[in-house]
């Protein structure tokens, strides 16, 4: 294989050892599909020429993994199901995988590699079926994104036997560690191996961004984050109980994807069973697997311990709102049932004032990353002073609590409703804009007008006035700041105009 990279370069500087490269078989695939005049054809007979590859193929094609109504007997009808790329890049797994799985690199776990390599695999493609987002490269490219780490320690296993070390005393990631003796990381490894062998750029693309997702093209951030998500899985399903990185995972998958506490469970499960199973296509051995119920028994026995000194922590250090919030960081990483202290108010359930400034900046660098456009919607309940003053403050609360639950019902699951002050709310909209959004917002105001809380002295009505304003970058990017001021502006104008009303900046 000619080395023309750089990194590569330096990799093999001082080494007799060359890379692995890709089989001829595998060659022939790359190529055949990216020839302008590629047909069917070509690569159903490419396969068809290794009896073994052809029936392993088939053999996963119909393992539960795809979960096909009907078993089907051949490529061309596979191809017809399931497309040309997601059978190009099962073909490409298999053959990667017989070719590399060798006990030859002294120190190299090669067994464990692949059955990591392949339960990231699993995941990558059951999420990507789960969130709909039609990646056909999911499989194969989270099967290669760790090849760099085996590029590394074939050609310099001291090094990264230090950075293996260093990993188990230290904070920083393993990319940092590499970074740091390297001078590079398995990221750029892969990604650069993988482009001398051929592949498509919407493979070693977004291997190379998993562990930097802010900096990932335009093109590749949905795969990129299942690599994310499928890395994770993997780790909680191979390696030793890591309570920490199950609530880094559940953080994602509740946050990012809006999955529910059941869904998660359902997809851990799931990844587990069809592991097994898929492994064994690949006539890798599933080991010691446990069943992902015991692992998530395990996992809450270890944060229930964590959990009951935090609990005692919670108690001594309320005193101020600087430890509150320095305990509440800790218990992020800790349990993710703490991280509602973090992230929710506990009054409404709906997101805190934290939270919401988080999520506005990071829409808007989405805006303006894809130049697209949200809504942010203002909020003031009426009077709640006169309510508190004449009713008290139980009932006050009340109210807010009441006004809270009528938000969360009231916006969709891509939405976000925030209690930003005493009286005060925020919602965020993606890819709402124009008449839609004033629209929603009067249809809020006047939706108020129904609710009540039940008072001795007869039900407690309320009003809210409302500011609504659009981010759009083709207009001119404004700063965070600028852009709440525009929309704080014309909430002040509806409620200086008799409140009970929506004004638009």
């Amino acid at each position: 294989m000619a080395v023309t990279d750089s990194i590569l370069n330096r990799l093999l500087d001082g080494t007799s050892i060359k890379i692995p490269s890709l089989p001829v078989v595998g060659l022939r695939i790359v190529e055949a599909c990216q020839k302008e005049d590629f047909c069917l054809n070509e690569l159903v007979q490419i396969i068809s020429t290794d009896p073994n590859l052809t029936v392993k193929t088939i053999r996963l094609v119909n393992s539960p993994l795809y979960s096909l109504i009907a078993p089907i007997k051949s490529i061309d009808k596979a191809v017809g199901l399931l497309g040309v790329h997601a059978i190009k890049n099962i073909a490409l797994s298999f053959i990667i995988i017989d070719d590399m799985n060798t006990d030859t690199y002294v120190g190299f776990d090669n067994k464990y590699f692949w059955k990591r390599s392949v339960t990231s695999a699993v995941a990558a493609e059951i999420i990507s079926q789960k969130l709909k987002l039609n990646l056909s490269g999911a499989f194969v490219t989270a099967l290669l994104m760790d090849i760099g780490v085996m590029a590394m320690h074939i050609c310099k296993p001291e090094s990264f036997k230090e950075v293996l070390q260093k990993k188990k005393d230290s904070e920083k990631t393993q990319i940092e560690l590499e970074q740091e003796i390297f001078g590079y990381d398995h990221q750029e490894v892969g990604m650069e191996l993988l482009k001398e062998w051929g592949l498509p750029e919407e493979i070693y693309m977004p291997i190379a961004f998993q562990h930097n997702l802010k900096d990932c093209p335009p093109k590749y951030p949905a795969l990129a984050s299942a690599l994310k998500v499928a890395d994770l899985t993997s780790a909680i399903l191979n390696s030793d109980l890591s309570a920490k990185r199950l609530c880094e995972l559940t953080a994602i998958l509740d946050r990012k994807h809006q999955l529910n506490e059941e869904t998660i469970n359902s997809y851990m499960e799931e990844v587990a069973e069809k592991t097994i199973s898929t492994l064994a296509t690949f006539e890798l051995s599933a080991g010691e697997m446990k069943p992902y119920s015991e692992i998530l028994q395990e996992a809450n026995e270890e944060l229930a311990k964590v959990g009951s000194s935090y609990i005692h922590m919670v108690q001594k250090m309320k005193q101020t709102n600087e430890e509150a919030e320095n305990l509440t960081a800790e218990l992020m990483e800790s349990n993710t049932e703490y991280k509602k202290l973090a992230y929710r108010d506990s009054l409404t359930g709906l997101y805190n004032h934290r939270f919401f400034h988080e999520m506005i900046e990071k829409e808007m660098s989405r805006a303006e990353r894809y130049l697209a456009k949200f809504t942010l919607i203002l909020l003031d309940i009426d009077n709640l002073k006169e309510i508190n003053d004449t009713r008290g403050h139980k009932y006050g609360d009340m109210v807010i609590s009441e006004f809270g639950k009528y938000i969360q019902q009231s916006i969709r699951q891509s939405d976000m409703g925030a209690r930003i002050g005493g009286d005060e709310f925020a919602i965020l909209l993606p890819n709402m804009h124009n008449n839609n959004a004033g629209t929603f917002a009067e249809k809020l105001r006047t939706g108020v007008l129904s609710l009540g809380v039940e008072h001795k002295d007869g039900s407690i009505k309320f009003t809210i006035s409302v500011g609504v304003g659009i981010y759009t970058p083709a207009d001119g990017i404004k700063t965070k700041g600028e852009f709440i001021d525009e929309i704080d502006k014309a909430l002040y104008n509806s409620k200086t105009h008799g409140r009970n009303r929506v004004s638009k900046s």
